[in-house]
C-alpha cells in the first residue's frame, strides 16, 4: 500500500529539452537528467497523510518528525554554493521551514546536503561492490564506498538508496503520530538488521556495528541510529530500539517458558552508556521504563503500559525512538525486566542487554 501511495505522488518525467539550456549541456547533470526522464519529482503534499510519502524517507522521535521528497530541479536560494541544483527537500517538519535540502553541484556533480544551520555536508557515494562491514566507518550495508567520476555520483547515490530499500535496510513503517484513525506509513531511515549486516558483523574484528542485536533470556533487542545534522544543536542522532520475546519460529535461540522462567515479562528500567570517542568520556542515563512506557512482552507481541494503565495488545516488537547529542562514539546498556508484571512479579528482576551500536557524524552514506 505505501509503495502505491509513493508511486501516485510521482510527477511525469522531464525531458532533456525541458531543462534550461546551460543545465542540459552540463555533464555533471547528465546522470540525474536520466533519472528525471522517468520521474519528475513528487507532487506537493495536499494532505498531512501525503506529507509522509517522501521518496527519500525520514525519521521521528517525540514531537519531532521529518520526511524528504524528491522535487523538480530548482535553484535554491538557501545554498551559499551558487552553482547548485536542488533535487530534494524536507516537506514535513515541525522545526521551522525547510530544514534540509539536497542538491547537485554544477561544478563537480557531487551530492550535497544543506541544513538551516548553514553547515554543508557532503554525501559520500557508493562505487564498486567490496568487502562487507557493519561498522561506523562503512555505514553502507555491505557496499564499498570510494571516489568516482563526478557525472555518475548522483546516479550512484540513488542506486545505493534503492538497493537499501530492496534489501530491507530501510523499510516502510507506521508513523507513531496521532493524526486520525489510520496511521500513515513512511520510509524509516533507521537501519534494519539485514542478513548481509548480520554476516558482516560476525566477520568484523572489534568493529562497532551500525545495527546491534542481543538476546537475553529469550528477549531480543535490536538497535540502530540515524545521523540528523539538521537537528543540531538540539540533538545529532535519533536512535530506534526494538524489543520482542522470541517465538518458536526463531529456531535454536527460542527458549520455552519453562527454560526462561516466565510466560510474560515487563520492562522496569533502563540503564544506558553513551560514549564520546573524542573526549574519552561517557554519559550514564538511568530511568524508569523507556520514554514513559513499560511494555509487557508476550510471544508474538506486547501489551502497552503508559501513564499508569494498560493499553491495547499489539503484535510484533515494541519499538520506540529517542535522541542523543552529536558525537562520534557508541551507545550501549541494559534494561531490567521482571517476570510476570510490575504489580505481580513471579520472580526476581533480570538484566536484558542492549548491544553496542555506532554513533558516527561522518557516515559514508546519508
Amino acid at each position: 500500500r505505501f509503495g502505491s501511495e509513493v508511486k501516485k505522488s510521482f510527477r511525469p518525467g522531464v525531458t532533456r529539452d525541458e531543462w534550461p539550456r546551460e543545465q542540459a549541456r552540463n555533464k555533471s547533470l547528465w546522470a540525474i537528467q536520466a533519472v528525471y526522464a522517468f520521474v519528475g519529482g513528487q507532487l506537493d503534499a495536499m494532505a498531512i497523510e501525503d506529507a509522509f510519502c517522501g521518496f527519500l524517507g525520514g525519521c521521528h522521535a517525540y514531537n519531532y518528525f521529518s520526511c524528504t521528497h524528491l522535487t523538480l530541479p530548482w535553484r535554491p536560494s538557501v545554498f551559499d554554493v551558487t552553482k547548485l541544483i536542488g533535487i530534494a527537500k524536507c516537506r514535513l517538519s515541525n522545526i521551522r521551514g525547510i530544514e534540509k535540502t539536497i542538491g547537485i553541484s554544477l561544478d563537480d556533480g557531487m551530492v550535497y546536503m544543506r541544513t538551516e544551520a548553514g553547515s554543508q555536508a557532503m554525501v559520500n557515494l557508493p562505487a564498486q561492490q567490496g568487502a562487507a562491514t557493519n561498522n561506523a566507518d562503512n555505514a553502507n550495508n555491505g557496499t564499498e564506498l570510494a571516489s568516482t567520476d563526478p557525472p555518475d555520483t548522483a546516479l550512484l547515490w540513488l542506486e545505493e538508496y534503492a538497493r537499501r530499500l530492496v534489501t530491507g535496510y530501510y523499510r516502510a513503517d507506521p508513523v507513531d503520530i496521532d493524526i486520525g484513525p489510520n496511521a500513515p506509513h513512511t520510509l524509516n531511515l533507521y537501519p534494519q538488521l539485514t542478513a548481509q549486516l548480520q554476516a558482516a558483523g560476525a566477520a568484523a574484528d572489534g568493529a562497532v556495528p551500525i545495527v546491534s542485536r542481543a538476546v537475553s533470556r529469550g528477549i531480543e533487542v535490536i538497535a540502530s541510529s540515524v545521523y540528523v545534522p539538521q537537528c543540531q544543536p538540539s540533538f545529532g542522532f535519533i536512535y530506534s530500539i526494538r524489543i520482542r520475546l522470541l517465538t518458536p519460529d526463531d529456531g535454536d535461540e527460542y527458549m520455552t517458558p519453562a527454560e526462561r522462567g516466565f510466560e510474560t515479562c515487563q520492562l522496569q528500567s533502563r540503564h544506558w552508556h553513551i560514549f564520546n570517542e573524542d573526549t574519552g568520556e561517557g554519559d550514564r542515563v538511568n530511568g524508569e521504563g523507556v520514554v514513559g512506557h513499560f511494555p509487557r512482552l508476550f510471544e508474538g507481541g506486547y501489551l502497552s503500559y503508559h501513564a499508569g494503565r494498560y493499553g491495547t495488545m499489539e503484535s510484533g516488537p515494541f519499538e520506540y525512538q529517542s535522541c542523543t547529542g552529536a558525537m562520534d562514539g557508541y551507545f550501549e546498556g541494559h534494561m531490567m525486566f521482571v517476570p510476570g508484571d510490575l504489580s505481580n512479579m513471579t520472580g526476581a528482576a533480570f538484566q536484558v542487554q542492549l548491544g553496542r551500536f555506532a554513533l558516527s557524524t561522518k557516515p559514508q552514506f546519508l
